[in-house]
């Protein structure tokens, strides 16, 4: 509810649905919500879409109101535009964007503030950023990924009890990759970016900074190129890393790397090998 076509026409609206999939939003200001059933019972959205999304951004709109979600896919999610789209979402345990499928980011600019407890700022199956800017904020986690994370161009910024958390694979051959934590949440992690498998950075630049931990990945992280790395850990008690990795760690090339801690720059948890454009040092 709360949508007329007063007054409407294909170049004078605020939102407009084509019927095959793609919705264009147009200064628009979305605060009520749709609900559906899950698995688990009953959830709602500002926007939801049982199937694939293709969301166009032209101006600036607004997406919030008392849902538990702002955006939520049972398929796949794709931005493109030259407008924006700011998304608060304060239920508990709610997401900003949800995307059951993969979420790719072509064009135009999306920030995303989910600030309840236990609240994610996008959560989707993968995260594919070709261009414009994505800014994800969440209570636990700024942004996650069940799979992967690309970024070839654009900017991915996440901020939360770990910024940017990838359940596989973090690639980035070139844009802007930042991710915050400035508190530890209610377990007691801290992290920028946390990879569960690789880290590879062949162009662009990334900085991770938190308490605990700047940047982690739990196997290997290969930096090449003129690509730039920069991992801070900001605790001052207990241990606080720049960068932490379980794997080996290749720098090739003439990257930019900066890894800077309370108690070490970078640590190699399983005595793996460091190797400096072909050589073994550490």
């Amino acid at each position: 509810g709360g949508i007329t076509a007063t007054g409407a026409s294909e170049s004078n609206y605020n939102v407009k649905y084509d019927g095959s999939g793609t919705l264009t939003l147009k200064g628009a200001s979305i605060n009520r919500y749709h609900s559906f059933d899950v698995s688990s019972g009953t959830n709602s959205a500002a926007i939801y879409a049982a199937g694939d999304l293709n969301l166009v951004l032209e101006e600036t709109s607004t997406v919030g109101g008392d849902a538990a979600n702002g955006i939520y896919t049972t398929g796949s999610l794709t931005i493109s535009g030259t407008g924006t789209a700011n998304i608060t979402i304060a239920a508990e345990g709610g997401c900003g964007i949800f995307a059951s499928s993969s979420l790719t980011a072509q064009s135009g600019s999306i920030t995303v503030a989910a600030t309840g407890s236990n609240s994610c700022g996008i959560s989707a199956a993968s995260v594919t950023v070709n261009g414009g800017t994505v800014n994800a904020q969440g209570y636990v986690i700024g942004l996650l990924s069940q799979s992967t994370i690309s970024v070839s161009t654009g900017n991915l910024t996440g901020k939360g009890g770990v910024g940017v958390f990838s359940i596989t694979t973090l690639s980035v051959s070139g844009g802007t990759v930042v991710g915050t934590s400035e508190e530890s949440v209610d377990d007691g992690y801290s992290f920028g970016i946390y990879t569960l498998k690789s880290l590879t950075i062949t162009g662009g630049s990334v900085t991770g900074t938190g308490v605990e931990a700047g940047v982690v990945a739990a196997e290997d992280i290969n930096i090449s190129g003129s690509s730039i790395l920069t991992a801070t850990g900001t605790g001052t008690t207990g241990n606080s890393y720049g960068v932490a990795v379980q794997g080996d760690v290749t720098v090739a090339g003439t990257p930019d790397v900066t890894a800077t801690g309370y108690t070490a720059g970078m640590v190699l948890v399983e005595n793996k090998l460091f190797t400096l454009n072909g050589s073994d040092s550490l």
